[in-house]
């Protein structure tokens, strides 16, 4: 009797212990985490040049009114180059594109689609940027070769005609013709101008040769194909920021004067976002500066709206930095949007009845840039 309780109990053990891996499993299984909202994103090309216009479409699922699309593209260095909010259609289709990429670095930039910021499954694709790929030059344009009129074509038509008569005639004839023929071709001639002057030709206009394209061809001349390379990327990137200066308030603190252009306030999922650029140069420091943001707790820069100061969300400072040389510029973009940070750090709010500053904290200056965002 003691045996045969020995074994149902040893049968009951060995059982339990087939069973309990099987539940587990099922458990971990069943706790699996679907998210609800998933997007695609693609190019219309792999490769672009700088200055070609870059154009992304896709989908999202399931498409909801109120939820936000995200397009992010990020260079080699995991820096933020575009953060744009981009509609989406009813069928939860979607394209976006943009040409400002003569200022671009050669490489592979990766790109993010991000519908909303919860429940989400990112889609994300690369392109490429290639420098040598660039645009054909305009040619200039061919002027057209002036054609004889039908009086001038009538006048060599009779000529033409005189001299096949006196090649048919004596040596003699044909000495004296020829001449009474000009004459007479001179005569008409003369007649005609009498009648009708020639209308006086305009003097050529004299277009001034652009300043970036004299750049562009001296950097033809240089002794390497590296060389001519980064001749050909300063020149570019020095056309590109007179022209956000041209569109720009300069405010100057320390030796760095700031360039703003003005920025607008765009919402996804509830949440109010701001992307600031800023063309940054060193105007005033024969030094290299050095612009310090490597995390919220250690930014040198925010923003205010006169009781709350928010934090940043992204950036694209390389490794926190940005170093400007004496005379130097580039491109600064600086996002606010949900809290990354911890402790007492708080979503960026937009309220149209309060102004908004840009601080700037940094060893070598202290200032504010009014914002005046819409």
């Amino acid at each position: 009797m003691n045996k045969l309780v020995l074994i149902g109990v040893f049968s009951v053990f060995i059982l339990g212990l087939l069973l309990i891996p099987q539940s587990s499993h099922a458990y971990y299984a069943s706790s699996t985490v679907v998210n609800k909202y998933s997007s695609t994103v693609t190019t219309n090309q792999k490769n672009y040049g700088l200055g070609e216009t870059v154009e992304f479409s896709g989908i999202v699922k399931p498409y909801e009114k109120d939820r936000k699309l995200s397009i992010i593209v990020k260079d080699t260095l995991s820096n933020i180059i575009v953060m744009k909010t981009v509609p989406v259609n009813e069928d939860g289709t979607f394209v976006f594109s943009f040409a400002d990429t003569a200022n671009w670095k050669k490489g592979v930039y990766n790109v993010s689609a991000q519908y909303g910021y919860s429940e989400v499954d990112i889609g994300t694709t690369t392109f490429t940027l290639d420098p040598t790929k660039g645009v054909q030059p305009v040619l200039p344009p061919v002027t057209p070769t002036p054609q004889p009129t039908s009086n001038e074509k009538l006048i060599v038509q009779k000529e033409i005609k005189n001299q096949v008569k006196s090649q048919t005639k004596s040596e003699p004839k044909k000495e004296t013709k020829p001449v009474t023929v000009v004459k007479k071709i001179v005569k008409k001639t003369e007649s005609k101008q009498e009648a009708k002057p020639a209308t006086p030709v305009p003097a050529p206009v004299t277009t001034p040769v652009d300043s970036l394209q004299q750049k562009l061809d001296a950097c033809k001349t240089k002794d390497t194909p590296r060389a001519q390379y980064e001749c050909e990327k300063a020149a570019k990137a020095g056309a590109g920021g007179s022209e956000f200066k041209a569109k720009s308030t300069a405010t100057k603190i320390g030796p760095v004067t700031f360039y703003y252009a003005g920025a607008k306030v765009e919402s996804s999922g509830g949440k109010d976002i701001v992307n600031l650029r800023f063309l940054v140069e060193n105007t005033g420091s024969n030094e290299n500066i050095s612009m310090l943001c490597t995390g919220p707790i250690a930014c040198n820069y925010d923003i205010t709206d006169g009781t709350t100061t928010f934090k940043y969300a992204a950036n694209d400072f390389t490794n926190g930095n940005i170093v400007l040389k004496p005379g130097s510029s580039r491109m600064m973009n600086i996002l606010f949007g949900p809290a990354i940070g911890y402790g007492s750090y708080v979503d960026f709010k937009f309220d149209s009845s309060k102004q908004y500053k840009f601080n700037v904290h940094e060893p070598w200056g202290s200032g504010s840039i009014p914002l005046n965002l819409k």
